[in-house]
């Protein structure tokens, strides 16, 4: 949502938020809209817990990523990849959640934490094979459903060290996490 001092000063920047919300929940695109809010909406007390918690089945979760005390564009997205992770597992120990679209199989899966290259997942996808895994999506994820299947992983890999929030995720949801070095089948 774009804003200007205009916005912040006269208070309509939550309302434009909420507008932007109701014009993107369209059920039969989109599972759930986050909404991040970042340093300056932060700063200016933008209150996402007063936005709706569903409209029409879509989710809606505001996020707020501070600017301040965040150093890096990783840590920052790791605090949103992180709290994403946290509400998925809550829905699925819950009950059962909505199967992920894109599946690869249906064997044991390494979930990868953190930014990597197009052609990454491709190269460890072929690494992982001999040894009976596939790749789950990665995270940060492009869809709500493949946080699902990032959690229904064997194992995570944390292949970015800045990744904290979101290995504790893991943790929490019951899955060893290793670290960012060559792992062999050991």
């Amino acid at each position: 949502v774009p804003f200007n001092s205009e916005t912040l000063v006269t208070g309509q920047l939550f309302e434009d938020i909420r507008d932007a919300v109701f014009e993107t929940a369209r059920p039969d695109e989109y599972d759930t809209v986050v909404v991040i809010n970042l340093c300056v909406p932060t700063a200016s007390g933008v209150p996402l817990d007063l936005l709706p918690k569903q409209i029409e089945g879509v989710r809606i979760i505001g996020i707020d990523v501070p600017g301040f005390g965040v150093p890096t564009h990783a840590e920052a997205k790791d605090v949103l990849a992180g709290a994403m992770l946290r509400y998925a597992r809550q829905e699925a120990e819950q009950g059962p959640v909505p199967r992920p679209r894109n599946l690869a199989g249906d064997g044991p899966s390494v979930a990868l934490i953190g930014e990597l290259f197009p052609a990454d997942p491709v190269g460890v996808g072929t690494l992982l094979a001999p040894m009976g895994l596939q790749l789950a999506p990665q995270l940060p994820s492009r869809e709500w459903r493949d946080l699902y299947a990032a959690l229904d992983s064997v194992v995570a890999a944390a292949v970015h060290p800045f990744y904290v929030a979101t290995v504790r995720e893991f943790r929490a949801a019951g899955r060893p996490v290793v670290g960012s070095a060559p792992v062999g089948v050991d």
